[in-house]
């Protein structure tokens, strides 16, 4: 019993000696610690040689949304987004890790029968990410092992708590590589919102890559226009082999090119999609516009999809809304509404969404 105390005791000292030498700091003072902006935060704890450090940040959206189709009035309270995430340093400043929780029930299913190909990832999906990051900063050049977020396109690439529209566009699911466009493998890249960044990963479904240009410093992670000033872009161009490794046929490739455009709190983010998939080409795009009026931002989305070229199938979507930033992307409501034009059937719908982060 004295041992188990004395043991107690023991490691209460240290965790106390850790914390009393630990510092807090903001996002600012940690963001050169980092290669890109979801794995930084406003809680951080470090060590007095700034080679260990531990951060946490959460996410919580809840959507309440109506919609009409086919004579038919559906109601839905939903929870998009339940996550922790923890990150941080471990031995070196240049050595970051990065876990993501999932704590809603995934979607994975219902965006499956929007894409029917979309690949299974070993483990579980309440894990989304997980990974450790390897850097040189002043060579650009980074690895990374885990499980992360593939760098086929910007919009896939932007994380969620950034996203200017509660409704995710029919062309952006259409072409997920898997759910939520996670992968586990390994990943060669620059880092992120550089004028030149690469990347191109080995990952358990196949080869991912992307090359991008930014001119004059623009965030080309953030869709809005929080910090105003003169014309500045981005653009990228990606692209997707699937492979199992073992077979010389590729029966899957796709491509996609995304641009970002800002000028004075107007900002406007772009993608077209393609791909041929068991020798069936499909073709998708999708764009948004917004600016910004103090708090509040006006926004129109539209994304194309046209699952098959050989065929005249295709679906539209339109979604108006004003977003209101309360707290920037921390705490901000999103009141929206919009149309699907699917299949000669159309659907119409409408709500907002709550999000708090921190």
């Amino acid at each position: 019993m004295i041992k188990k105390m004395f043991t107690t005791a023991f490691v209460l000292s240290q965790i106390a000696s850790f914390c009393a030498s630990a510092e807090v700091m903001t996002e600012e003072s940690v963001k050169k610690h980092v290669d890109y902006g979801d794995n930084s935060g406003h809680f951080l704890l470090t060590s007095t040689d700034e080679n260990f450090s531990l951060g946490f940040k959460g996410l919580l959206q809840q959507k309440t949304e109506v919609s009409y189709a086919e004579e038919k009035t559906g109601v839905a309270l939903t929870l998009p987004k339940a996550r922790l995430k923890l990150f941080g340093r471990a031995f070196h400043p240049n050595i970051n890790y990065f876990v993501q929780t999932q704590f809603e029930k995934s979607d994975h299913v219902s965006k499956k029968l929007i894409s029917p190909y979309k690949y299974e990832v070993a483990g579980t999906s309440y894990l989304q990410d997980y990974y450790l990051n390897l850097g040189m900063p002043s060579h650009n050049v980074h690895a990374r092992f885990g499980k992360f977020t593939m760098p086929f396109s910007r919009h896939y690439m932007v994380g969620g708590a950034q996203l200017r529209s509660p409704v995710h566009s029919l062309a952006r699911q259409a072409f997920e590589i898997t759910d939520n466009n996670k992968d586990i493998g390994v990943m060669i890249h620059s880092g992120f919102n550089i004028p030149i960044e690469y990347a191109l990963a080995i990952v358990s479904n196949g080869v991912v890559g992307r090359l991008g240009y930014n001119h004059k410093g623009i965030d080309a992670f953030e869709l809005v226009d929080f910090r105003g000033g003169d014309a500045r872009f981005g653009v990228g161009v990606g692209g997707f082999l699937h492979t199992d490794y073992l077979s010389k046929e590729i029966n899957d490739y796709r491509a996609t090119l995304d641009f970002i455009f800002k000028l004075k709190s107007t900002s406007s983010h772009g993608e077209i999609y393609y791909a041929n998939r068991n020798k069936i080409q499909s073709f998708g795009a999708n764009i948004d516009v917004g600016y910004l009026l103090h708090k509040f931002e006006p926004v129109v989305h539209y994304s194309y999809l046209k699952p098959n070229l050989d065929i005249k199938d295709q679906a539209h979507e339109v979604t108006l809304g004003t977003n209101y930033y309360i707290y920037g992307h921390n705490l901000k409501a999103q009141p929206y509404f919009g149309m699907q034009h699917i299949k000669a059937a159309n659907r119409f719908l409408g709500g907002v969404q709550l999000q708090f982060a921190f």
